[in-house]
């Protein structure tokens, strides 16, 4: 193993046990508070969004197993998120949910699996559809977000830790694609694509995370003043 593809994997992995604690808190104020009033639209969009992920790391020129497990792991941690809000909704899907959520990981690990061993492949448009698909989908709910609250100037309603651990899970995973861009044998447009979007979107987050500690620095000198 050379010390990029260790690489490759270290930032990965450390990307992916941030995604996992993060989404284990939510699980927690999610059951903690029993919200009812949560629109599930934006966790179907992610939903999805993991799906294409796992279909992109098996099906992809590199085949890229740290995206498969990472996206079937999610799903997991998702779906139980999902499944606490169904019951809080006291929704008929709940029960149905579980069952075809259950169904349905079960049936990609196994289908991935086959596919990993046997080397099977898909068509080349296909993969760069899902790659596509994948990384829109992943970011479209924080950048209509952003949007949203830019055009309000409002924000300071970001919980600054929150911006903080999804800072970190970008860096890491943006760290994989460029060390996986210095090293892979066929670079195509979908990769391209996915490596700008990662790009701009953690020069975001150090903006959001710069006007976040100014604005702390300014109120800290108006108290400063004030006394």
């Amino acid at each position: 193993m050379t010390i990029e593809i260790f690489f490759k994997y270290f930032f990965a992995i450390i990307a992916l046990l941030f995604s996992i604690s993060y989404a284990t808190i939510y699980i927690v104020k999610t059951y903690k508070e029993k919200n009812h009033k949560v629109d599930l639209t934006n966790y179907f969009i992610l939903y999805f969004a993991l799906f294409f992920w796992t279909l992109y790391g098996t099906y992809s020129y590199e085949r890229e197993i740290i995206i498969t497990i990472s996206g079937i792991l999610l799903l997991i941690f998702l779906s139980i998120i999902i499944s606490l809000l169904l019951k809080y909704k006291k929704s008929r899907w709940f029960s149905i949910f579980i069952f075809l959520t259950t169904i349905f990981i079960i049936t990609l690990i196994v289908v991935y699996a086959l596919s990993f061993a046997n080397n099977w492949t898909s068509f080349n448009w296909l993969v760069i559809v899902y790659g596509f698909l994948a990384i829109n989908m992943t970011y479209i709910i924080f950048w209509k977000k952003i949007y949203n609250l830019i055009k309000v100037k409002k924000i300071e309603n970001i919980l600054f830790i929150n911006l903080i651990i999804q800072f970190i899970i970008n860096t890491f995973w943006t760290l994989y694609w460029l060390i996986l861009f210095s090293i892979s044998l066929n670079l195509s447009f979908d990769f391209f694509y996915i490596l700008i979007i990662q790009i701009l979107t953690m020069i975001i987050y150090i903006s959001l995370l710069t006007y976040r500690i100014y604005n702390w620095k300014n109120k800290g000198n108006l108290i400063k003043n004030k006394n």
